[in-house]
């Protein structure tokens, strides 16, 4: 008679909830497991041990998918790609800034007339800009600048608030030159991007003996000291990068 109640809970440990110790067979058992033939351990269903391999199985697919698409996200990234990548976002900055350039319908701090010289030569270029990127501290009136150093191949861009002490008036023009000749200490850039092989800047006028209006004539420098209007027409020639990731490109763009 006992050995058939043995039989009937150890079938029910394995399929059911874990057994407990039992009066079996005259001995007496604690909650715990006991070494006596006569008492039933603790463990776990075989339904647990199926559900545990596969929450095990989910956990490791989605930990093994997530690496993978990290490794090709990291070599999507590799120079060519890139190059691609500075050779449109430079540019594209670039556009953005003369966009908002200012002019002397430009009023700054509560002054009409303003003059926001643009000086530029073949490997840089400073002005005065508005534009600040969406959701930035980068606000208001802004001195801009795009110095290239052919011999390093380095191209920093500085991006410099405009202070102004109050009874003093800010020489803007020495303070353009400045920064173009390197004479000014404006900070450190806030972008700089190496291996760039090319950043020549053309400036141009439309000629006013073209009855269309469509000649332009470029030039290599634009001396703000004796022009501070601002250009019709900025040529940019860029590239980044060398052998089957060179990316090289010109823009046109019309302040």
């Amino acid at each position: 008679m006992s050995g058939e109640l043995v039989s009937k809970e150890r079938i029910r440990g394995l399929w059911g909830r874990p057994f407990r110790g039992r009066r079996v067979q005259g001995g007496a058992c604690s909650g715990g497991a006991a070494t006596g033939s006569g008492c039933a351990a603790h463990g776990y269903t075989l339904v647990e041990v199926l559900v545990a391999m596969v929450l095990t199985a989910l956990v490791v697919t989605v930990l093994a998918t997530g690496i993978r698409s990290g490794l090709l996200s990291w070599r999507r990234l590799g120079p060519e790609n890139l190059s691609e990548i500075f050779s449109y976002a430079v540019p594209t900055a670039f556009a953005r800034y003369l966009e908002c350039a200012a002019t002397e319908a430009t009023p700054w701090k509560g002054r009409d007339g303003n003059l926001f010289p643009l000086c530029g030569t073949p490997h840089g270029v400073t002005f005065y800009s508005t534009y600040g990127p969406p959701g930035s501290n980068r606000q208001g009136l802004r001195l801009i600048g795009y110095l290239y150093d052919p011999s390093r191949k380095v191209l920093e861009v500085y991006d410099v608030e405009i202070f102004e002490k109050e009874g003093v008036e800010t020489d803007l023009l020495a303070l353009s030159l400045g920064l173009l000749k390197g004479t000014e200490n404006v900070g450190p850039p806030l972008s700089r991007y190496e291996d760039v092989t090319e950043f020549q800047i053309n400036y141009g006028e439309v000629d006013p003996e073209d009855p269309a209006h469509q000649a332009v004539l470029w030039k290599d420098q634009w001396a703000c000291e004796e022009n501070l209007q601002l250009p019709q027409r900025i040529r940019l020639f860029f590239s980044v990068g060398s052998g089957s990731g060179k990316r090289v490109n010109t823009w046109v763009f019309s302040p």
